[in-house]
Order: C-alpha cells, then sequence, then structure tokens
C-alpha cells in the first residue's frame, strides 16, 4: 500500500530509495527465514568466499540494473528492491548451495 502512494504522490527520492529499502529487506527475511535458514557460522576461509562472492553479485546486478533502467521512480523503486532481495535471499541462497553457509 506505502508503495502505491509512493508512486502516486509527488515525493523526493530519497523517500522512494527508503520505501524500496524497506519493502525490499522486510521481503527478504521473510523469505530467507521461511526457506532458506542460513547459518552464518564458518570457517574463516568460508567467510572470506562469501563476502567475494556477495560484493561480486550485488555489484553485478547493480550494474546491470543501472545500464537497463530508465531513470524513473518505478525503476528505482524496483532496482533497489531487486538489490535488497539479493542480499538478503540470493546471495545466502547461493552460499547454502555451495556448502559455504
Amino acid at each position: 500500500m506505502l508503495t502505491l502512494l509512493v508512486l502516486i504522490l509527488p515525493t523526493p527520492d530519497e523517500i522512494v530509495l527508503s520505501i524500496s529499502c524497506l519493502f525490499g529487506l522486510v521481503s527478504g527475511v521473510t523469505l530467507e527465514k521461511k526457506y532458506i535458514k542460513m547459518k552464518v557460522r564458518t570457517t574463516l576461509k568460508n567467510q572470506i568466499a562469501k563476502l567475494i562472492i556477495g560484493f561480486a553479485g550485488t555489484g553485478i546486478l547493480y550494474v546491470i540494473l543501472e545500464l537497463t533502467m530508465l531513470d524513473m521512480k518505478i525503476s528505482n523503486m524496483i532496482k533497489y528492491i531487486l538489490l535488497l532481495l539479493y542480499i538478503i535471499v540470493g546471495a545466502p541462497y547461493i552460499f547454502t548451495k555451495l556448502k559455504l553457509a
């Protein structure tokens, strides 16, 4: 509901960014807790591998989204929702499939 109001009403870009990140965060945490249940503690070698994979994936996704999406409110909202979903759900899913977590 709040996401729709941000699209309809004139709002500053900072509010659009905040609402998008909040939506991505809440959705991501809900999905991660229900389906992935990643264990955070692991060896130092695995932690470093997770850090590299996580940052690389986030950077690649950001560049792809930045190059393909228009500079509009809805595009920015989708971009930040997808980024947060990757960080909170996508990367942990990859870590569990690679047995790093």
